[in-house]
């Protein structure tokens, strides 16, 4: 499978964007929350997009890419909101944006 890259590999807009997924690890496991746009709507309703598929690849992205609070520090080299990273995948169903925070306090709620 792909990898994520710090690189920016694809261009992309705000009109483009299917959802957020914020997700941290405050009290050391991973918590996230899939906030969407009115565009998965739109493709879903016209069965454009396949949301299993789509579900499978954010599974990979956290579960087996981004796997622990470590792995984040490690890709944005240190810890902080300084060391905010954005890293970039491009998979079947969508392309991703991630911003990865390396920080384990309360930010997103």
């Amino acid at each position: 499978m792909k990898e994520l890259s710090k690189e920016k590999i694809f261009e992309y807009s705000s009109k483009e964007l299917l959802g957020v997924m914020r997700f941290d690890f405050y009290d050391g496991g991973l918590a996230n929350k899939w906030n969407p746009r009115d565009l998965i709507i739109e493709l879903n309703d016209k069965k454009e997009i396949d949301l299993k598929k789509l579900q499978q690849e954010l599974n990979y992205i956290q579960f087996d890419l981004i796997k622990s609070f470590d792995t984040v520090v490690r890709f944005c080299n240190g810890r902080g909101y300084d060391n905010e990273t954005l890293v970039y995948i491009d998979l079947e169903v969508a392309k991703y944006v991630i911003k990865l925070v390396p920080v384990r306090d309360s930010y997103s709620y």
